[in-house]
């Protein structure tokens, strides 16, 4: 407590009797103090912005580390998308290209079968025709005349008549010739009418099976032109012809001539579009 009382009162005393020592000195301390100040702040300033700088270049290293290593890292995923799309559409490239040298292949191999089939159809209706034609009119038959039973046998074996009637025909010419001969033409005309047949169905079957490399138009011609043949050979079945069939023989020829003119007008129309389409085709 003494003390406390004595120092303000010392202070007191001094600044007193000092007043003007203590003003210059202190005028002189506080320009010190700016000038240290301003020395101190320039070298907080200083350090500051050397360590900012440092700091900042440290930041830069790393922000510029990382964008490296995540550039890197996009480029390596981004060409492996890039490497997978290309893949990708390689493989598609690829398939497209094998489907169509497929789809080619299969144009090829379909216009070739194609052009192999109108031919072909063409062929088996024209010989059917003739086969169907032959069975009315004048045919040539051999008259036996000089023949010995080799030569019945051999023409028996030509005509493809079957053993049974072979046999029979054999064995009736050691007994009756003439009847025998007459045999032998009735059973040729029979044979000649099956034939016929089998020729018919012969181009009746190839229509049928091989209609999808055939036009719309030659299909429906072809079976027109058919199915006259068969109504024509149908009334030229022998058995129509014999003694007991005689009082309509003159109606079936009748309709046997209608008949046939519907066939040649028919097979005009379908050799024309026979061809067209075929010239057509060799155009491709």
């Amino acid at each position: 407590m003494f003390l406390l009382g004595i120092i303000p009162i010392t202070i007191t005393t001094y600044l007193s009797n000092q007043w003007d020592i203590f003003i210059s000195n202190f005028a002189l301390f506080a320009a010190l103090s700016v000038i240290l100040y301003f020395v101190i702040q320039k070298s907080v300033e200083h350090r500051f912005q050397s360590r900012l700088t440092k700091l900042k270049g440290k930041v830069d290293e790393e922000v510029q580390g990382k964008l490296i290593t995540l550039k890197g890292n996009l480029d390596h995923d981004l060409q492996s998308k890039i490497e997978v799309l290309r893949s990708t559409q390689q493989n598609k490239l690829e398939s497209l290209r094998l489907e169509h040298q497929k789809v080619l292949l299969n144009f090829e191999t379909f216009n070739s079968q194609q052009n192999e089939r109108y031919p072909q159809l063409y062929f088996l209706t024209e010989q059917a025709l003739g086969y169907i034609y032959y069975l009315r009119g004048i045919r040539k038959f051999p008259t036996f005349k000089n023949s010995d039973i080799e030569d019945v046998k051999t023409y028996c074996e030509v005509i493809e008549m079957n053993s049974g009637d072979k046999n029979r025909i054999l064995s009736l010419w050691q007994q009756d010739r003439d009847k025998a001969i007459s045999e032998i033409e009735r059973l040729k005309n029979i044979i000649d009418y099956n034939r016929a047949e089998v020729k018919w169905y012969d181009a009746n079957d190839y229509l049928i099976y091989n209609e999808l490399y055939f036009s719309n138009e030659i299909t429906d011609h072809s079976r027109k032109l058919l199915d006259l043949m068969h109504k024509y050979w149908l009334n030229l079945n022998p058995v129509y012809h014999s003694s007991t069939y005689m009082t309509d023989l003159n109606e079936m020829s009748q309709d046997n001539s209608v008949i046939k003119q519907k066939i040649d007008e028919q097979r005009k129309i379908w050799k024309v579009i026979m061809k067209k389409e075929v010239s057509g085709q060799a155009t491709l």
